[in-house]
């Protein structure tokens, strides 16, 4: 669906768990705007050029060597990587999207390893003086350039260029977002030199990536990732880790992060205004979230680039809670919060009696966990100035009242559930012991018995047992 489809259809959507008075949000104003101080961020509009802006996408692999070194060829393995990396965001997308990669002959990149470890070591005085000639960018855009004179580059959505550096003292993976001009593009620096399409006689290239050897599937899905458009969220102790591949070592993406690509579904999406939701001054600010076994995002929108995000995570059999802030110009952006009594995040159970009462404490508000009925939650958010008055020391305790009664609620449902179990299955047994003797008595009847007759020849006689029995010829039955 496209995305203005998309915005059309939700523009008719409401926050159901909050009050029709909190100033609910249309989708297309949910997201946060994107950034013009980030090459790419989490919010709206996507820039043109980005991958996120297509359901098939065609990546070309090229890789590079080195004047003193040996010619860099693709294994079959390395290969195989690259189509699990394609694979793996096509399933984070709910098969929105496809990747195809074209694997392309081999380029002499015209520097020696001593010349592109230069290009590391000067890579942040290239960027912070947009001077391609000491960056890890130009080296790339004068590849594509060289390469130009033999690849046909047409139709090719991103370009990776991997290398088969041989110096373990660095290793780079790194990805480039091009800008055509700064017409219909966000970014401030969008029209200058250092960030505008690479244009060749096939056309311009928007998205680039440099691999200076072979990465793992993890981080070709990652980089290419920042082709489509999202940022980075590891660098910090609180980021989502578990929860995004842009965060570390993950097959997932938050839910926040599938919206901006257009990958979440839209009646699952749920904003209001952060002011108009949390009234300040009163501490029993209530918030409902249904069925938590499907994914979920609860936003409230504080302004055009900083938003509170709720979102329900399915994990296998677990559903989580995730609470955090969203703030598009902080690198990175996401600060994550967890209740320090509760167990490690990531296999955090929601539906576990145990964690009602469990508190996100935020920097502007203590969301807790009032109570769970069925598979809804009962949320409470408190502002910071009240979580010491009594209102909330009377909302706490209320919950640690649903606390006890839902786990005395779910011991006697565990406790009926066995009973009903165990008559079940006593019920089942006695009914197959009842039909296993009336088949044994059944089988016993049908056998035919065997009758004895006795038969005489003159004074000769001779017994004769059988079903239908005879007497021997000269006998006769006596």
């Amino acid at each position: 669906m496209k995305r203005l489809q998309i915005a059309a259809l939700l523009s008719i959507l409401l926050f159901s768990g909050l009050n029709t008075a909190r100033a609910d949000l249309n989708y297309s104003d949910c997201l946060l705007n994107t950034s013009v101080h980030q090459v790419v961020s989490l919010g709206k509009p996507l820039s043109p050029q980005r991958l996120g802006n297509k359901s098939k996408v065609r990546v070309a692999v090229l890789p590079y060597y080195f004047t003193d070194g040996s010619v860099k060829e693709l294994s079959d393995s390395e290969k195989s990587d690259y189509l699990q990396a394609a694979s793996r965001i096509r399933d984070v997308s709910d098969q929105k999207v496809n990747i195809e990669f074209v694997f392309l002959p081999s380029l002499n990149s015209g520097n020696t390893s001593a010349e592109f470890r230069q290009f590391y070591l000067m890579r942040n005085t290239g960027w912070s003086e947009r001077d391609l000639n000491k960056s890890t960018w130009g080296f790339v855009k004068k590849s594509l350039i060289k390469a130009d004179a033999t690849v046909n580059f047409s139709n090719f959505d991103s370009v990776i260029l991997e290398g088969n550096n041989l110096d373990k003292s660095f290793y780079i993976a790194e990805a480039m977002q091009f800008f055509r001009d700064s017409q219909g593009n966000s970014y401030e620096a969008a029209n200058q030199d250092f960030f505008k399409s690479v244009l060749t006689q096939d056309g311009y290239i928007d998205n680039a990536i440099l691999l200076d050897s072979h990465m793992g599937i993890d981080i070709i899905a990652h980089e290419l990732l920042h082709n489509f458009g999202l940022t980075d969220l590891y660098g910090s102790g609180s980021g989502p880790g578990y929860y995004s591949m842009m965060a570390g070592g993950s097959r997932a993406l938050l839910n926040y992060e599938k919206a901006v690509l257009g990958w979440f579904p839209i009646e699952n999406f749920k904003c209001s205004e952060y002011g108009s939701a949390v009234n300040q001054l009163k501490a029993d600010n209530r918030i409902s979230i249904t069925n938590v076994k499907q994914d979920s995002i609860t936003l409230l929108k504080v302004s055009s680039d900083k938003a509170y995000v709720l979102e329900i995570v399915n994990s296998g059999e677990k559903s989580a809670l995730l609470v955090y802030l969203l703030e598009q110009e902080m690198r990175p952006p996401i600060t994550l919060y967890t209740d320090p009594n509760v167990s490690y995040f990531a296999v955090f159970d929601v539906l576990n009696p145990s964690n009602v009462s469990s508190i996100y404490r935020t920097a502007d508000f203590e969301l807790l966990i009032n109570d769970i009925k069925e598979l809804n939650l009962d949320l409470t958010i408190i502002p910071k100035n009240l979580v010491s008055s009594p209102e909330a020391v009377a909302i706490f305790e209320n919950s640690r009242t649903n606390k006890q009664n839902l786990i005395a609620l779910r011991v006697a449902e565990k406790a009926a559930a066995e009973k009903a179990a165990a008559e079940k299955a006593a019920a089942e047994k006695a009914a197959a012991e009842k039909a296993a003797a009336e088949k044994a008595a059944a089988e016993k009847a049908a056998v035919p018995k065997k009758v004895t007759i006795i038969c005489t020849k003159g004074k000769l006689t001779k017994k004769v047992t059988a079903i239908k029995p005879y007497c021997p010829s000269g006998f006769r039955k006596k």
